[in-house]
């Protein structure tokens, strides 16, 4: 899959506005970019019935802080959202911008269940798994 497939992709789970549950993997999805990644983030916020939304990017080398940023507009617009899980092992371009404007949108979210894979990112802070108990402390790192 190509930048410009995650992008149709991302245009078609824009009109899934219905959907309560979703499952993203692009896991070592060579040459997926900032662009074809946040064409899928940003789609994620016409999904306003979604309480369940695991992402996982793990070993996508060009993802990056872009990536976040558009995820974090969508989050601030799921107002239902319980669950959410977010892989980025292995994601180098992920780094501290990204990872403090996700720490900031997650502070306002009731959330059931956290789970952020940091690991192995371009991220500084000596946290690198994020749950609900340790939120406040990631960003204040």
């Amino acid at each position: 899959v190509s930048n410009p497939g995650v992008k149709e992709l991302g245009a078609a789970l824009a009109k899934l506005t219905t959907v309560e549950e979703l499952r993203c993997s692009f896991y070592n999805l060579a040459g997926l970019s900032d662009g074809g990644a946040e064409a899928v983030t940003l789609a994620l916020g016409e999904l306003t019935q979604l309480h369940t939304l695991t992402m996982d990017f793990g070993h996508c080398t060009g993802v990056g802080d872009g990536t976040l940023k558009g995820l974090t507009s969508s989050l601030v617009k799921l107002r239902l959202l319980r669950k959410l899980t977010l892989d980025f092992l292995s994601c180098a371009r992920v780094g501290d911008d990204g990872a403090r404007a996700l720490a900031a949108v997650l502070q306002g979210k009731k959330l059931e269940k956290l789970d952020v894979n940091l690991q192995d990112t371009d991220v500084r802070s000596r946290t690198r798994r994020v749950s609900l108990a340790e939120l406040d402390a990631f960003q204040r790192s």
